[in-house]
């Protein structure tokens, strides 16, 4: 019983994530671009339950905004909400604000599905669909070493479709809220005897099911994190800079975590991370400064932080070899506030804060109307909205990843396309991101 605790504990899986045999898929490139290379990393903060943008990274101010957002213009000539985000104010050069994106779905589980996967939901095509991180993994297989004991990708907050068509290697790692992944140390005494008899059942188990065969890697990967000292200090450890334990100190905790993960390079390059409780139909003023300092505070750790570190793999800081996204999955109704005083799903502009991986910052590109109700502006070089295939062909590419890649043989029969073209009629990066 403890084993199987422990096992569930680790946040690895569950086995319904793979009750399909393993797909022997054959991956495909129809056009074979040119990726930029510009990032070897990505931290993916995911604002989970979409943010207002009118309050936020697209500001439009009239007689019912409080004064408690603290309208200013930036430097730069960017409006932002100084009173609720101060410290990002402060830190305008090392981020850029993407206000052309729109998206397609209004209801959140669905929004949030088509957020971290660039696919719509869909019943008969979800066992092939992977979540985003799942797909780098794959891509990252090549250039693990022999020390990574951390997976390529670890998580928080929602992930709809799990390794979709690729083996359950690729799944990652899901911490709690707090960065935290629990039982890296045995409960009981006895381990070495303990993990002797799983090896012996393993033997004896030999021809099993790929199911089985699945549960063997959970295993494997378990005792790879167990077997090293230094997880408990990464994942469990305590932030100097700020004193006390990150575990209580809610956004600002993951993000310590983060930079701490990527640093150690033990093998993660790809982290999502969350900021909650962005669905505010009801008081938003009221619970938007709270909420917004949080991820305010976090988010300038972050850049701050990463910026002030030597990169890994190429000259400069860690910030410039790693993406950092901060999206939710839609935006909010523009204009005065409905009649609880809040606003409510609008998933036509999705503004997204990027920094680091190359991209250009100290700026604004696009632009919506005066409410932020419409886009007005697409600006990229194609005269049309950018879609959330866009967005991640751009973070694809940025990673060395050839977004126009498609697989056959998936297990639902059907060609998978990493970014499919949805209403736009093509996909393309986002040009204008880089320099």
């Amino acid at each position: 019983m403890h084993r199987r605790s422990f096992v569930k504990g680790m946040g690895l899986a569950a086995f319904s994530a793979s009750l399909h045999a393993a797909p022997r898929w054959k991956p495909l490139s129809f056009k074979g671009i040119e990726t930029r290379n510009t990032a070897r990393n990505l931290i993916f903060v995911f604002l989970d339950g979409g943010p207002s943008h009118v309050d936020t990274f697209d500001l439009k101010t009239a007689s019912y905004t409080p004064s408690s957002l603290g309208a200013t213009t930036l430097a730069n000539g960017l409006k932002w909400p100084s009173g609720i985000m101060p410290e990002l104010a402060q830190l305008s050069d090392k981020f850029a604000i993407l206000r052309s994106v729109t998206a397609i779905e209004a209801v959140h589980e669905r929004a949030t599905y088509h957020m971290l996967t660039s696919h719509r939901q869909n019943a008969a095509a979800m066992v092939d669909v992977p979540h985003f991180s799942s797909v780098l993994s794959y891509f990252f297989e090549s250039s693990r070493k022999p020390t990574d004991s951390l997976p390529s990708s670890i998580w928080i907050g929602p992930n709809p479709a799990k390794n979709g068509l690729f083996s359950t290697d690729h799944l990652g790692l899901q911490l709690s809220q707090n960065g935290q992944v629990r039982n890296l140390t045995h409960r009981q005494d006895g381990l070495d005897e303990r993990l002797s008899l799983v090896d012996q059942l393993r033997v004896a188990g030999n021809g099993g099911s790929d199911v089985r065969q699945d549960h063997y890697r959970f295993q494997d990967q378990a005792r790879d994190m167990m077997a090293d000292p230094t997880l408990n200090a990464l994942i469990d450890g305590e932030d100097d800079n700020y004193g006390g334990d990150r575990r209580n100190q809610g956004f600002l905790g993951q993000a310590e975590m983060a930079v701490r993960v990527l640093e150690a390079d033990r093998g993660t390059r790809v982290i999502q991370l969350q900021s909650g409780g962005w669905d505010h139909h009801n008081q938003i003023y009221q619970v938007l400064p709270n909420l917004a300092r949080d991820f305010d505070r976090g988010m300038a750790y972050l850049l701050r932080e990463l910026d002030s570190r030597p990169a890994r793999y190429q000259q400069g800081s860690l910030l410039d070899e790693t993406l950092v996204v901060a999206v939710g999955e839609f935006g909010r109704t523009t204009g005065r506030l409905n009649n609880a005083s809040g606003r409510d799903h609008y998933p036509y502009v999705v503004p997204a804060l990027i920094g680091g991986g190359g991209v250009r910052t100290n700026v604004a590109i696009g632009g919506t109307n005066a409410d932020g109700s419409s886009i007005v502006d697409p600006g990229w070089s194609f005269n049309r909205y950018m879609t959330i295939s866009d967005l991640f062909a751009t973070i694809y590419s940025a990673l060395g990843v050839d977004y126009t890649t498609t697989f056959q043989d998936t297990p639902s029969g059907r060609l998978f396309e990493l970014t499919p073209a949805e209403t736009a009629g093509s996909v393309n990066e986002i040009d204008s991101l880089f320099a």
